[in-house]
């Protein structure tokens, strides 16, 4: 196998939190979460050093780059909106403002509210490619970290697993327009309760997103907040899949990544103790654009 070495290190500032590389893959921009700002690195395959800094909004959490190199975009977690940087000349061309569109959907999660910063806390961001030299076809997707109540709670509170919904932001990169993807809740999670009924769960904590073909793969801890208390019963990592040519859910594709473990515990015997463990708290995924695999990174339990 390969070894990875220390090629080279440069410092870039204040808590640089995620990195974007060109299609040449020697320029990046490294996202810094303290100073609020994206950085150039020039010559990546050579000496590294320092391009221009822009400043962005609060908090920025994730960059990804249109297919073609056009377009920046930065999720502002606190801010609730999306920076657009031009790359050509690291200036922000635009902005997107994610707090309107969660609060004027026909929807109303957050009920009767007026627009405001704050409201949305975008979290991670994929693009498509479609392969062409035209970025302006091209679909920005963000993740909602927090989930949103899609219907009241009922008085014994019996729905509170499935009262609620993903949401993951379709961004038109042609005019910056602003559709939702809603992912609905899992209704059978495969693990009952204490009298052995089915409990159900949600997308919480939307963590991470990637782009494979027509498809988008969406990361989340989904919530069963009903109980009873357990690790195998109150949260579980799950995957979504949105279809981006229609921005619709795709309900076949949702995968409770706890379920398949137990599943392959069971098969192979694995006694039901420490030997066990979940990968609880999935904070990334990359799907192979060629064999269509999923690798995510994860926090385990046992």
């Amino acid at each position: 196998l390969p070894t990875m070495t220390l090629v080279d290190e440069i410092a870039v500032g204040g808590e640089p939190w995620q990195v974007a590389l060109d299609r040449c893959g020697n320029t990046a921009y490294a996202v810094l979460r303290r100073d609020q700002t994206v950085v150039e690195i020039q010559d990546v395959l050579g000496v590294p050093t320092l391009g221009k800094t822009v400043a962005v909004g609060s908090e920025p959490t994730a960059l990804a780059l249109t297919p073609n190199g056009t377009r920046l975009y930065v999720a502002n977690w606190v801010d609730g909106t999306l920076s657009v940087i031009d790359p050509a000349t690291m200036t922000v061309s635009g902005v997107v403002d994610l707090n309107a569109a969660l609060a004027e959907h026909p929807s109303k999660f957050l009920g009767d509210v007026a627009a405001r910063p704050a409201l949305a806390h975008p979290r991670s961001i994929a693009i498509t490619s479609d392969g062409d030299a035209d970025d302006d076809d091209e679909k920005v997707y963000v993740t909602e970290y927090f989930a949103q109540r899609s219907a009241p709670e009922a008085m014994n509170g019996s729905n509170g697993d499935i009262n609620w919904v993903g949401v993951v932001y379709s961004v038109k990169v042609s005019d910056d327009s602003v559709a939702l993807v809603q992912l609905p809740p899992v209704l059978d999670t495969g693990f009952p309760d204490s009298l052995m009924k089915p409990t159900g769960c949600f997308p919480n904590q939307l963590q991470s997103i990637a782009v494979a073909g027509d498809f988008a793969y969406v990361t989340s801890i989904c919530a069963s907040p009903v109980g009873p208390i357990g690790p195998k019963v109150n949260t579980h990592p799950l995957v979504s899949v949105i279809d981006t040519t229609t921005d619709t859910p795709v309900p076949a594709g949702t995968a409770n990544i706890d379920r398949n473990f137990e599943q392959l515990y069971a098969m192979n015997a694995t006694p039901d103790t420490s030997a066990r463990s979940y990968p609880h708290a999935p904070a990334d995924i990359h799907v192979h654009p060629m064999s269509g695999e999923a690798y995510i990174a994860a926090t385990r339990t046992q």
